[in-house]
């Protein structure tokens, strides 16, 4: 009886410290309260409570207690945070973590992603996504992963652009901030990774974009005719 694919030559991965991840447009670095803390200041609104609306902490009150989250998620086993530098400014303007990392399963989680209002729909955001998507799989990952509320609209359709496949909700899945949260549970496995690469870097090529910036083709339609 097949118990499914044979796998044969699966080892355990080593630990997952990611380099400093350099794009066209961004730069994707591990988080330094030193390097990145008082641009993200800047840069993000600590005080919106529909920035923060979906997130497990947040909004901030204080500079100090926005700081001490960042030091407190940095610091946590298991999670790499990374901030996320505009390559022509050197300004950091958003982040994102690994997170769940599984070595002797191959699996790894993208969360704790803040874009703030200069990274929004940008081609710097979408290269931060490929940039550590690309890394996980380079590092040997066999799955990489995407949750969030099931009420974040926002987050699935993102999900989705990059080229995640929905798996199902997980019911009941956690309480946050005194409220039930369903999880959405996405994916990308090895085996969807080398189009969807080609995809991103088709896209992210200046070729896709006219002289005002705007695409010429969208994502999606990129992945449709590799």
């Amino acid at each position: 009886m097949k118990l499914g694919t044979p796998v044969t030559d699966w080892q355990p991965l080593a630990d997952f410290y990611p380099e400093t991840l350099t794009g066209s447009y961004c730069a994707v670095a591990t988080y330094k309260e030193d390097l990145h803390f008082s641009d993200l200041l800047a840069n993000v609104d600590i005080t919106d409570e529909n920035l923060w609306r979906y997130m497990p902490y947040g909004p901030f009150d204080s500079a100090a207690s926005f700081r001490q989250c960042l030091a407190k998620i940095s610091a946590t086993e298991n999670i790499r945070l990374m901030a996320i530098s505009d390559a022509k400014t050197g300004r950091t303007i958003g982040f994102a973590a690994y997170l769940s990392i599984e070595l002797v399963r191959g699996s790894v989680e993208v969360g704790h992603v803040l874009f703030s209002g200069a990274l929004k729909k940008t081609r710097i955001a979408s290269e931060a996504m490929y940039l550590m998507m690309n890394a996980a799989f380079n590092h040997g990952f066999r799955r990489y992963e995407w949750k969030c509320n099931n009420l974040n609209e926002a987050s699935k359709s993102a999900a989705c652009r990059f080229g995640f496949q929905a798996e199902g909700v997980f019911r009941n899945w956690a309480v946050i901030k005194g409220y039930n949260r369903d999880t959405a549970w996405f994916s990308v496995i090895e085996d969807d990774w080398p189009t969807l690469r080609k995809a991103f870097e088709a896209w992210l090529n200046d070729n896709n974009f006219d002289a005002a910036g705007q695409q010429r083709q969208k994502l999606q339609a990129s992945r449709t005719v590799i």
